[in-house]
């Protein structure tokens, strides 16, 4: 299946048409080799609009941040949060072509983190940034674990506890109440803890995975499909996994629950993943952004234990092990690609 994103390719070709007009009085609209590379691919035109939608914003970035002194802009470039945190990069390097286009990849990536990790959620009671795990301790003695760029819910009451996971990755180690039950809701089901320890993460595409790490979890699908297929809940044991899609529940399968939960040590452990699974998931921990076409990845698996909080390190490491080239374009940003001169 094809990408639905711009490759690497896509996007600095792009970036350059971008430069380019603006350097000449051309415009778009009557420039018959540009219109020619638009209409192309599908993915040029979407590359197109979105480095344009990325300089709009630059547009509207306060002039006065520019004269920031460097250590303040330091600060606000560890705040995922803070679109002006580029602005650094922009007064360092703005003054040649090469500089520009550094710029304008590290807005691209910065403005898709923002996008997909960063965007307000109304009524959590819990939030963290990309790249941070924090630790809850809630009222009923339960211990809440969240993932980079996730966010909670909570909501108890005398007869039951709620917590609606609005996006991210949770960990939970259920304090038993017996007549309390406890349930994690999201978009597409609800599971309810039975004394146990469980991880739910909301996926792309509309997905919820529920892994049980010990006791059992009632995993529920909230539309079940009709006829003679899956029943619309399952009840999970120690080392299982289940997803709820949007038609019902997927297929239950056996897994190291223990290796799945990893994240909360600041660890990736990986058997046969892959590639670009393995890289969704250190986006999903870095403040930065690494850009990658899947379906270039897709043949790749990658097995071994990696840091989530040192992503330069663990794609050196896979370099190692896989024929890809890793490009950093600023801090922050890199590109991740085969690199031809290793395949065999």
């Amino acid at each position: 299946m094809a990408s639905s994103s711009p490759s690497h390719a896509q996007i600095e070709a792009a970036i350059q048409w971008h430069l380019y007009f603006q350097e000449h009085a051309d415009v778009p609209s009557a420039h018959p080799a540009f219109q020619a590379w638009l209409q192309a691919d599908v993915h040029h035109a979407l590359a197109w609009q979105r480095i344009q939608h990325i300089y709009g914003h630059w547009q509207k970035v306060p002039k006065q941040a520019l004269s920031q002194p460097v250590a303040q802009l330091a600060q606000l470039r560890q705040r995922p949060h803070t679109f002006v945190a580029v602005c650094e990069y922009w007064g360092q390097r703005v003054k040649t072509k090469k500089g520009l286009l550094a710029v304008l990849l590290m807005l691209f990536g910065g403005f898709l983190g923002l996008q997909q990790w960063s965007a307000w959620t109304p009524g959590a009671d819990y939030v963290t940034d990309v790249g941070e795990v924090k630790v809850v301790k809630l009222e009923d003695g339960s211990e809440l674990t969240l993932s980079g760029a996730s966010a909670v819910k909570i909501r108890f009451t005398a007869q039951e506890r709620l917590i609606e996971l609005q996006r991210g990755r949770l960990l939970i180690n259920v304090a038993k109440q017996a007549n309390r039950p406890l349930w994690v809701t999201t978009d597409q089901g609800r599971a309810q803890a039975m004394g146990t320890i469980f991880s739910v993460e909301q996926l792309p595409e509309q997905q919820t995975e529920v892994i049980v790490l010990e006791s059992k979890v009632n995993a529920c699908a909230d539309q079940g499909v009709g006829g003679d297929a899956v029943p619309a809940c399952v009840l999970l044991t120690e080392n299982q996994r289940v997803r709820l899609l949007p038609q019902g529940l997927g297929l239950v399968s056996g897994i190291d629950a223990e290796a799945e939960a990893s994240w909360t040590k600041g660890l990736i452990t990986a058997t046969d993943m892959p590639l670009s699974a393995l890289l969704a998931t250190l986006n999903q921990h870095h403040a930065g952004q690494i850009q990658y076409d899947a379906q270039q990845l897709a043949p790749y698996l990658v097995s071994g234990v990696y840091a989530l909080n040192d992503p330069e390190a663990t794609l050196a490491a896979i370099s190692l092990i896989q024929p890809i080239r890793v490009r950093r374009i600023t801090e922050g940003l890199f590109f991740v690609d085969i690199d031809p001169r290793k395949i065999k």
